[in-house]
C-alpha cells in the first residue's frame, strides 16, 4: 500500500513539472523572439519627423456585444497600420526619407494613448453603440490611434538614401524607444518564469520534509494541487502580456453610468 502511495506521488509530482517545464519552454522562445527583434532594431533606433496630418497610426476595429444589462464587451476584429507614414528618418547613418508598404509598418502606441481612444466620451456615445450591440453581429466601432508627426523609427533596411520596409524587414514606429518596451517585455517573462519555478521547486522541496505522507507533505501536496490549476492561467496571460504591441488584443468594456431616462 505504502507503495502504491510513492508511486502515484512520484507520477503526479512529474505530471506537475511536465506542465512546468512546457510552460517554462513556450515562455524560453517568446524571450528569444523578443531579444531577437530587440538586438535587429538596436543599431537602427532613430526619430522620425513628418507632417501632422500624415504621421504613422494604428487602426483597431472592434465589436461591441451587449446582453442588455448595461455594459458592452469588446473584442479585437482586426488591428492595421491606418496610414503608411511620409517623412524623414533621422538615424546615427543620416537622414532618409521614409518608403514602406503598408504590410511592412508596425506602429506601436503607447498603453496610455490607447486607453485614451478606447474610451466612451459619455452617456450618447454609450447609447448609441448599445442598440446595435445587442444584434448577433455586435456593434462596430473602429479606433484610430495617431502617433503625430514626431515619433521613434526603428528596422526596415536602406536603400541609397531611403528606408524602406515590407513584411520580412518591418520598420517600427513607436511612441517609446522600441528597445525599452522590447526589454521591458524580456524581463516580465524572466520575473514570471523564475516566479514558476521557485514556487514549484519550493513546494517539491516540501513534499520531502519530515516523515512520508506527514503533515507537512500533505500540506506540499495540497499547495502543489492549487499551483496546478493555476500555473496554466498564468501561462496563457504571459503569452498573451509579450505580444508585440500591435498584436496585442485590446477588449475592453464600457459600463453605463445611469440608466437612460
Amino acid at each position: 500500500m505504502t507503495f502504491d502511495r510513492e508511486v502515484m506521488a512520484a507520477l503526479c509530482l512529474g505530471i506537475v513539472w511536465v506542465n512546468t517545464g512546457l510552460i517554462v519552454a513556450h515562455g524560453l522562445g517568446d524571450f528569444r523572439r523578443l531579444a531577437q527583434l530587440r538586438r535587429r532594431l538596436a543599431g537602427t533606433v532613430g526619430d522620425f519627423t513628418g507632417p501632422p496630418e500624415a504621421g504613422p497610426a494604428l487602426r483597431i476595429v472592434q465589436a461591441g456585444r451587449s446582453k442588455g444589462d448595461g455594459a458592452i464587451h469588446f473584442h479585437d476584429r482586426r488591428t492595421e497600420p491606418s496610414r503608411v507614414p511620409s517623412g524623414l528618418a533621422t538615424m546615427s547613418k543620416g537622414e532618409f526619407e521614409i518608403d514602406a508598404s503598408p504590410d511592412g509598418v508596425w506602429v506601436w502606441p503607447t498603453r496610455e494613448q490607447l486607453l485614451a481612444k478606447a474610451r466612451c466620451t459619455g452617456q450618447q456615445e454609450f447609447d448609441q453603440l448599445a442598440r446595435t450591440a445587442l444584434h448577433a453581429r455586435g456593434a462596430e466601432r473602429t479606433l484610430e490611434v495617431d502617433l503625430g508627426s514626431r515619433c521613434k523609427v526603428a528596422g526596415g533596411y536602406l536603400d541609397g538614401n531611403v528606408l524602406r520596409a515590407d513584411r520580412d524587414r518591418p520598420l517600427v514606429f513607436s511612441a517609446d524607444d522600441p528597445r525599452a518596451t522590447l526589454f521591458g517585455l524580456e524581463l516580465l517573462v524572466v520575473c514570471v518564469l523564475l516566479a514558476i519555478v521557485t514556487v514549484a521547486g519550493l513546494l517539491t522541496a516540501l513534499c520531502f520534509v519530515g516523515p512520508a505522507f506527514g503533515l507537512a507533505s500533505a500540506l506540499a501536496a495540497l499547495g502543489l494541487f492549487g499551483y496546478f490549476l493555476l500555473v496554466q492561467p498564468v501561462g496563457v496571460w504571459l503569452s498573451e502580456s509579450v505580444r508585440l504591441p500591435h498584436e496585442l488584443s485590446r477588449g475592453g468594456s464600457w459600463v453605463r453610468a445611469r440608466l437612460p431616462s
